[in-house]
């Protein structure tokens, strides 16, 4: 009997997971934390679904908290190195958004060891390192790869991390090449009042 039970468990979580991924991909975010929350139910340890479910406890339920133990969780099961890394990633913003700079950067460190390609997480990790831990030489190193790899992978460049790393610049009393930075901010949004102000 508990063998049916537990083969039942998880035909209920799998059924649940996929309706929950369909929501997902269509943008029904409540329908799919619903389901998520379903398939978590009948498998408490569900590696797919504790990813998925945090990320909408991340950017839905805005619980950095929820989220954090999710993904926690999740990394406790085996996870494909770049899906490892995407969780580590998350977890890092999880720990900024809790205020814990220096487990952010832990979180970071083991994601770029997964994946040293993830743009994002250099990108992030700069700016935990500028605005947070005061490191401005070693946040614009992490500014300055993020942005690279992007411009290399002919990403959409995000001009926030532009303006972030000319503060660092500034910081370190390089003016001329921050005013570069500012200046490019500005051209793809001249109305923006924090890039005049820096400038």
């Amino acid at each position: 009997i508990t063998a049916v039970k537990v083969t039942m468990d998880r035909v209920s979580a799998t059924s649940n997971y996929t309706d929950g991924m369909h929501a997902y991909v269509h943008g029904q975010w409540a329908t799919a934390y619903n389901f998520l929350d379903e398939s978590l139910h009948f498998r408490p340890d569900y590696g797919p679904a504790l990813r998925r479910h945090g990320e909408l406890e991340q950017l839905l339920n805005h619980d950095p908290r929820a989220a954090r133990a999710d993904f926690q969780a999740a990394l406790l099961q085996p996870q494909p190195r770049h899906v490892a890394a995407d969780i580590r990633y998350r977890l890092g913003r999880c720990e900024a958004n809790l205020g814990r700079p220096t487990a952010a950067v832990q979180n970071f460190n083991r994601a770029l060891a997964l994946d040293s390609t993830f743009s994002a997480v250099y990108l992030a990790r700069g700016e935990i390192r500028l605005l947070d831990l005061h490191q401005p030489a070693a946040a614009l190193a992490d500014l300055s790869h993020g942005l690279a790899q992007r411009q290399r992978a002919a990403q959409t460049t995000p001009w926030h991390y532009v303006q972030v790393r000319g503060v660092a610049l500034t910081a370190l009393g390089r003016y001329s090449e921050a005013r570069t930075d500012y200046l490019a901010v500005l051209q793809t949004y001249p109305r923006d009042g924090r890039t005049h102000f820096l400038l």
